[in-house]
């Protein structure tokens, strides 16, 4: 799906679908919704997006749902927006553990959150349940990029400063 002009080779037995395989596998990680929808504890469930006569289907295993997210097609289109973003690794992602208020996001280098670097220079970051949204409640990366442009404005009405 990544690449939509290309024909999917996964299942012809070439040594394209092997090579096909091998990128599916190293790309951004696949999330069963039903599975996430069952344990999680916050978000919208994938019962509710569904008509009920598919729901009983989906709990039996019946029709499977997977969701991906390409984070680093994410950092691409916010740097079109003319904002930065970076993985928070090292000591800043060992704070966030031992805070235990973010968790390793799924996909990255071991990152627990998103540095993100403004035009106009303020920064914010962003935890790895932000970055859940576009699983847990199918916030859409557009939708992402607006709730990071109005952080700051957010912040202010809130009293907080930004950093």
């Amino acid at each position: 799906m990544r690449v939509p002009a290309r024909e999917c080779t996964l299942t012809n037995g070439t040594d394209d679908g092997v090579t096909e395989w091998k990128e599916v596998r190293e790309g951004p990680p696949f999330v069963d919704l039903v599975v996430h929808s069952m344990h999680a504890q916050w978000g919208r469930p994938v019962f509710l997006w569904v008509a009920p006569e598919v729901s009983v289907p989906l709990v039996i295993g019946e029709y499977r749902v997977f969701a991906q997210f390409d984070i680093e097609a994410f950092f691409r289109l916010a740097e079109q927006h003319g904002i930065k973003m970076t993985w928070v690794t090292g000591k800043m992602a060992e704070e966030l553990k031992r805070l235990k208020i973010s968790e390793v996001i799924p996909g990255s280098p071991g990152a627990r959150g998103v540095k993100v670097l403004m035009p106009d220079g303020t920064t914010q970051t962003l935890l790895s349940g932000f970055i859940a949204r576009v699983i847990a409640d199918l916030t859409t990366p557009r939708q992402l990029l607006e709730l990071v442009n109005r952080g700051p404005a957010q912040a202010e009405k809130m009293g907080v400063t930004p950093e």
